[in-house]
């Protein structure tokens, strides 16, 4: 069950049969750390990761995240997920998808 922007999710046994009721997470990852208060000074990858999770799993059946490189300069760059993550019980997490931020400073 999916209410205000939380996952409330419980399985359910049914004759023996286990129901994926939990929706698939995605997280999102980059390839560097900060490099002190003034962020990155080299371009960061990002990306992003599809997984089932809860106690009754089905498996993925789409997962077509991606994540994206940011080389701007500047505060407050940011790459957004436009993929699907989709569970084989046809559970999804609702819109907007996982954002992963980053910044960088001027290169020498």
């Amino acid at each position: 069950m999916h209410r205000q922007g939380r996952n409330v999710a419980s399985s359910a046994t049914v004759g023996g049969i286990n129901i994926d009721k939990t929706v698939p997470t995605i997280s999102g990852s980059r390839d560097q750390k900060r490099t002190g208060a003034a962020g990155n000074n080299r371009d960061v990858a990002v990306s992003f990761n599809c997984a089932d999770t809860g106690s009754v799993q089905s498996g993925i059946a789409t997962d077509t995240v991606a994540g994206g490189t940011v080389s701007g300069e500047g505060a407050g760059h940011s790459v957004t997920n436009s993929g699907d993550c989709v569970d084989n019980a046809g559970n999804a997490p609702p819109p907007p998808r996982r954002v992963a931020s980053t910044s960088t400073r001027q290169r020498p």
